[in-house]
């Protein structure tokens, strides 16, 4: 029989503290012995009290890991959080005067470090985009005040005397010319800004290339005549089974970037010279080429060809066009999925290609 015992045992065995015995009782009855009872105890103090120790070693050691636990995450914490603090103050600092401004990295290739690098990328590109806008409109506003003080210029002198009626007809030409000048300034920057904003989900017609190349080289034969040049457009010839060159776009926009080409190329040509147009299909692009007999682009230049306003010198020191013919030449291949290039020419001149993907839909 197995039972437990409270008991107070002799101080001389094992104290004066209560104990709990486990008793363990066994009756033994052999037949060359008289029958009797054996008793064995254990103490089981022996056996909780370290289980006892240990569970109060645990109850003092889970609060104070809490604790440690608890203040070692707040110091991670706020060293590693630390820098979004640092941004959302430098953000909230940040406006057009100070765009230069940039968020400090942390050292180490952290998740931080590498959002706080991105941000600082965002924040050059913005700069940038913010600059350009600046020069866009400074530019814009001294392309439209220059017609503008010539035109109050000479009706100021007009007015100082009566003049002759040739000399009126001649104030008639001149404001004619400038607001014709007025007018494709407005026209070339309302077709920058749409091939800025990015309109191909508008695009549902269907173009000719062949079509657009003749209407551009309509719209500049009078220019060519004038400076004597003559205009030689090749078209693409359809062959077997091959159409014509045929996409879905703006055939307005695309006229317009092949007259800015063709525009381009008389005004650098030498008179008695020719200006080549070859429209050609080469894989699935449709190629648009322009080829002049003029001086080149200079080397210094070249990067800078298609930039807005931007107008290549010529020897004497005088400047021609606005800047933005072929600006929007580039915003219009862009806006039809394609690009444009230049390039000069071993024999003089230089040629532009533009690349249109055909079929392309927007």
């Amino acid at each position: 029989m197995l039972e437990t015992l409270h008991a107070s045992p002799a101080p001389e065995l094992i104290g004066t503290e209560t104990a709990e015995l486990r008793l363990l009782t066994l009756y033994h009855d052999r037949p060359e012995t008289k029958p009797f009872y054996l008793q064995v105890a254990v103490n089981l103090r022996q056996a909780t009290e370290p289980v006892e120790k240990l569970r109060d070693l645990f109850l003092l050691m889970i609060p104070g890991g809490l604790v440690m636990a608890a203040a070692a995450s707040w110091l991670l914490a706020h060293r590693y959080l630390a820098p979004i603090g640092q941004i959302a103050k430098v953000a909230e600092q940040l406006d057009v005067h100070n765009l230069g401004q940039r968020f400090q990295r942390p050292r180490g290739r952290t998740e931080i470090g590498v959002m706080v690098a991105t941000i600082n990328q965002m924040l050059d590109r913005l700069a940038e985009a913010f600059h350009s806008l600046e020069r866009f409109i400074a530019d814009v506003s001294h392309e439209l005040k220059t017609p503008l003080s010539v035109l109050l210029g000479e009706a100021q002198v007009l007015r100082k005397r009566t003049r002759k009626p040739e000399e009126y007809e001649e104030f008639v030409g001149s404001v004619q010319d400038e607001v014709r000048a007025l007018g494709q300034t407005v026209d070339s920057l309302l077709a920058l800004a749409r091939a800025d904003a990015g309109l191909p989900v508008s695009f549902t017609s269907e173009v000719s290339i062949n079509e657009a190349v003749m209407d551009a080289v309509e719209r500049c034969q009078t220019l060519a005549v004038e400076r004597e040049v003559r205009l030689v457009p090749r078209l693409a010839q359809p062959q077997g089974d091959e159409n014509e060159p045929v996409i879905t776009g703006d055939g307005e926009l695309l006229a317009l970037a092949f007259t800015n080409l063709l525009r381009n190329a008389i005004r650098y040509s030498p008179p008695q010279q020719a200006v080549d147009i070859k429209v050609n299909i080469e894989g699935g692009e449709t190629v648009i080429s322009v080829r002049d007999r003029g001086p080149g682009i200079p080397a210094e230049y070249s990067d800078r060809i298609f930039d807005r306003f931007f107008r290549v010198p010529r020897p004497e020191g005088k400047f021609q066009g606005m800047g933005l013919g072929l600006t929007i030449v580039r915003g219009v291949a862009n806006l039809h999925g394609g690009s444009v290039s230049v390039s000069n020419l071993a024999e003089g001149g230089c040629e532009f290609v533009m690349r249109v993907p055909v079929p392309w839909r927007g």
